[in-house]
């Protein structure tokens, strides 16, 4: 059987040469605690706390503009298809862009948000917060 679905690049890039290679040419099944440690899945859940953790983390990505999720997404996105320090420039074009045409009032916001997180931990930064940027 030969990939023509994309696995055999993203793979690679997701966990490792060595390792892409050992999943694809055993071809077992891959346990779950080992998914997560290798980065393929972000956590692993009791099967009764699924809709409890994924609802909370759709909640806390849902307390952020629409738009700026969406730019961060297709940053990460792009990025990946570029050597690192082009991806590097390109984050830095597009942060300065937008940058350029944010509101005086937005930096302010901002601003409040960033001291906010100086404070205390990060779990201190609540959504709410950042929803009123």
């Amino acid at each position: 059987l030969q990939p023509a679905w994309g696995l055999s690049q993203r793979l690679p890039r997701m966990i490792g040469a060595n390792r892409a290679k050992e999943v694809s040419f055993v071809g077992a099944p891959l346990g779950a605690e080992t998914a997560c440690q290798w980065g393929l899945v972000n956590r692993v859940v009791k099967a009764e706390e699924l809709m409890s953790v994924a609802t909370k983390t759709a909640e806390r990505i849902a307390a952020f503009r629409p738009e700026m999720v969406q730019a961060f997404k297709r940053v990460l996105n792009d990025g990946m298809a570029l050597a690192l320090g082009e991806a590097r420039t390109m984050e830095r074009a597009r942060a300065f862009a937008h940058y350029r045409a944010m509101p005086a009032s937005d930096f302010d916001k901002m601003r409040k948000f960033i001291a906010a997180g100086k404070k205390g931990s990060s779990a201190a930064i609540k959504p709410q917060t950042v929803s009123k940027l």
